[in-house]
């Protein structure tokens, strides 16, 4: 994971280097272990490798998510992916989603939220990337899933967090994805 996320600095550096500021060290294991009890589950071993190395980047924008449109979006600390799916689970106990329904495309639960699911990024709306640790059948626990907060789960983003981690680093490396004047563009 250390070269995976070594590969992104590289790219960011090359047009966004200020985003490499704003990127936390890496977690503990003693903090990765608080986090696991505080959420009530194991993390897949590439999430624990990845926030092994960046334990978040406050509010600053460093990944891309394409699912609704291309935008930039920070990586949630640890604290935060347990705040984030506190109150997800809080609403979902007390009943707030009883009435919605969800139509996911691909293997992700057709329900408004899930206690299997773990965000790990947020857009500043309500919407996030999750790990999804509980999946429908004929999906793998440890995919990523995109969450909306007006719809439910969208779909599938990638079989992993190495895997999503992987395309946005070769997007980055080819050109594909940049930070130009601040923003996330995509090119060709």
């Amino acid at each position: 994971m250390r070269k995976l996320w070594a590969r992104i600095k590289a790219a960011l550096r090359a047009s966004a280097p200020d985003r490499l500021a704003v990127l936390a060290g890496g977690a503990t294991p003693e903090v990765i272990a608080d986090a696991e009890t505080r959420l009530g589950v194991t993390l897949p071993v590439d999430v624990r490798e990845s926030y092994a190395v960046h334990n978040g980047s406050g509010d600053a924008d460093v990944l891309a998510h394409r699912t609704m449109g291309l935008i930039d979006v920070p990586l949630l600390s640890l604290d935060a992916v347990v705040r984030d799916r506190e109150m997800w689970l809080g609403w979902w106990e007390d009943g707030s989603f009883d009435d919605r329904r969800a139509d996911p495309r691909g293997p992700v639960r057709a329900q408004w939220w899930c206690r299997g699911w773990v965000p790990v990024t947020w857009d500043g709306g309500g919407d996030h990337l999750c790990i999804d640790l509980d999946p429908a059948s004929g999906g793998v626990s440890g995919q990523v899933i995109y969450f909306c907060h007006e719809v439910g789960p969208v779909e599938v983003v990638a079989p992993s967090w190495r895997a999503y981690l992987e395309g946005y680093a070769a997007d980055l490396e080819s050109g594909r994805l940049r930070f130009e004047g601040g923003e996330l563009v995509a090119l060709g």
